[in-house]
């Protein structure tokens, strides 16, 4: 298990005020964060940063939105663990999330930033170092 090492953990949100909330909630966990705006950018890196776990948001700059950055990721390296964190209510359905592939959904609201936090927490001791 990777309990004494750092997970890491890619967050592709576009938002920086978003940005800055979800690192204030996950400084505690690792210091192995990055940060991209976009889906290409995320998964041009999945290769080198190898991630243990990618938070997603749906509505992303770039050509591919969050659903179409997760099939590829999906594609790529399908035991990643994926939350989709999205205030988009219509994607938080039984079938888009298995469809998809997402191992959760989380709302992007007040109270959001703490159940990421505690799920990323719950997350941790299952990841298993390959």
């Amino acid at each position: 298990m990777k309990q004494n090492k750092d997970i890491c953990i890619i967050i592709v949100e576009d938002n920086i005020f978003y940005q800055q909330l979800i690192a204030k909630q996950l400084e505690s966990i690792s210091s192995n964060i990055h940060f991209f705006t976009n889906g290409e950018e995320c998964i041009n890196k999945l290769d080198s940063l190898k991630p243990d776990i990618i938070i997603l948001d749906n509505n992303l700059e770039g050509i591919m939105s969050g659903l179409d950055t997760l099939k590829v990721i999906r594609i790529a390296e399908p035991y990643i663990h994926v939350i989709l964190f999205s205030s988009e209510l219509k994607l938080n359905t039984t079938e888009n999330l298995s469809f998809y592939g997402v191992f959760e959904y989380l709302e992007k609201n007040s109270s959001g930033f703490k159940k990421l936090k505690d799920r990323i927490l719950e997350i941790q001791p299952l990841i298993v170092d390959c």
